[in-house]
């Protein structure tokens, strides 16, 4: 089974300490990024070492925001590009004869860092596995700030509700919480920047394990002109489902495992486990909440994007390490090799991720022209800029 689809099914979440890697894009095609002080990115990534980089549109220039030797994660853009939020692990000071502080003890903070000025300001503590999602208009974030395993307070504390998450929405000018969701899944997405979109999560598939939960997918109202919570779509979703949001606000894509319910907690696994037909990607309609299937039986599909003009790409997979961007409901799209998340650069260039299992050639970003076809290696660029540099 392909490598970032591996990842997409254990290590976003089963793997403590390991983290996806994600870049965010600015209005005026900046990125910014974690990586290796010497320029080095890694899809999928549990070292401390981790630095947030803002680069350029033209891949000429690279600022560095942060200075430690602690992970530095979840960078994205606020206030329309004037801003990055990051989340920062801390560390407390070491005492002789205690556990390693970098596994026990250590908290996760979310940052505000300015870019004009380069004061940064706390937010608050967020969860190891927090997802912020900065809403369109720039002034509101939402995040996950508890749950999963880590959410338990001991061995005396069992039942579905220590096992969930909680995502608070967050004024970022103020720091003040606007809204919390309860019981809900990690990954979140903005629907215009009055709605968020997030799984409520009902029960888990089986007992004990917090990687299946039936639930539904809802649009919760964050400040008027939406007033209420609206249930989209109900089935079996993974424990990381991902979501995107159409940019005309009329329609919502996820990647999920497809099952007919009722169904057995084994045939549950056949549909996760199955490399072939296990995951799909769906789209359901706001107007009449009507479902489809938006990628090919044949191939498990995960990652997803909306392009600017409501295009929706995604990765079709192949048991043999092959990998296939679906753009558009005509088919369009190119042949690549293990591919990983999408971000699209406008509506004709396309950043995405391509991985290897070989220690002898790292992880790389792309970026794909849409219409010639060529290629753009950022990772060379930036560890060109950045080599050997601390």
């Amino acid at each position: 089974m392909n490598r970032t689809l591996l990842a997409a099914l254990a290590l976003l979440g089963a793997v403590a300490g390991c983290l996806p890697n994600e870049v965010d894009v600015a209005p005026d095609g900046r990125l910014v990024l974690s990586l290796r002080p010497e320029g080095r990115y890694k899809f999928v990534s549990s070292e401390d070492d981790q630095e947030i980089y803002v680069l350029s549109a033209d891949l000429s220039k690279v600022e560095r925001l942060t200075r430690n030797d602690t992970f530095d994660g979840y960078p994205r853009f606020a206030r329309g590009g004037k801003a990055v939020l990051y989340v920062e692990q801390v560390k407390p000071a070491p005492r002789p004869g205690e556990p390693d502080p970098a596994v026990v003890g250590s908290r996760m903070l979310l940052f505000v860092h300015d870019l004009a000025s380069g004061e940064r300001r706390e937010l608050g503590p967020v969860s190891g596995l927090a997802f912020p999602r900065v809403s369109p208009d720039g002034g509101k974030v939402a995040v996950c700030v508890t749950g999963g395993r880590e959410g338990r307070r001991g061995p005396d504390a069992p039942g579905v509700a220590d096992r969930t998450y909680t995502v608070a929405v967050i004024d970022i000018e103020t720091g003040k919480v606007v809204r919390t969701l309860q019981s809900v899944l990690p990954i979140t997405a903005w629907l215009g920047s009055s709605r968020l979109v997030a799984v409520r999560t009902i029960a888990p598939v089986v007992p004990d394990e917090d990687n299946l939960w039936f639930g539904r997918l809802t649009a919760f109202a964050i400040e008027p002109p939406a007033l209420e919570d609206q249930d989209l779509a109900s089935g079996v979703f993974f424990g990381f489902t991902l979501i995107a949001a159409r940019p005309d606000g009329e329609a919502v894509a996820f990647a999920a495992p497809e099952v007919t319910l009722p169904a057995s907690p084994q045939a549950l696994a056949a549909a996760v486990n199955d490399a072939s037909e296990g995951f799909g990607v769906h789209e359901v309609r706001l107007a009449d909440r009507a479902l489809r299937r938006v990628s090919a039986r044949e191939r498990a599909a995960f990652y997803l994007e909306y392009a600017p003009d409501g295009r929706l790409a995604h990765v079709a997979f192949a048991r043999k390490g092959e990998s296939r961007v679906v753009i558009g409901d005509a088919g369009g799209g190119f042949a690549a090799g293990d591919v990983g998340p999408l971000r699209f650069l406008g509506k004709d260039r396309l950043l995405y991720v391509e991985t290897t299992e070989s220690g002898d050639r790292p992880d790389r970003l792309l970026i794909r022209e849409l219409g010639p076809g060529a290629t753009v290696d950022v990772s060379a660029r930036l560890e060109a800029l950045l080599g050997g540099k601390k």
